[in-house]
């Protein structure tokens, strides 16, 4: 059974070769925001906010794009943010013993 993403990405291929590159950008972007507010909006944590301060949690967040190994948050640090994997996979380990 072929996944959604794969009718996405032909979409996209599609569209990014029959118009200008703003559009698709615009596209894309919209898209991008559109998943976003939509995968916040079912979690717990979000989902009794309005949809102009979902927009507002959307519009303060930034992408951080790392790298293979790369340490992102450390058990027993505060940290101010959530994060929310677009690509690729991520391990969380717990320490245990000290």
């Amino acid at each position: 059974m072929p996944s959604l993403r794969e009718p996405f990405q032909r979409l996209l291929l599609k569209l990014r070769q029959s118009v200008s590159k703003i559009a698709y950008l615009k596209f894309v972007i919209f898209n991008y925001l559109y998943f976003t507010v939509t995968a916040i909006s079912q979690n717990y944590i979000f989902a009794s906010m309005n949809k102009d301060d979902l927009d507002e949690v959307v519009n303060a967040m930034e992408i951080l794009q790392v790298s293979s190994g790369e340490n992102i948050v450390t058990q027993g640090k505060q940290c101010g943010f959530f994060l929310f994997i677009l690509k690729g996979i991520s391990l969380f380990f717990k320490r245990t013993k000290w």
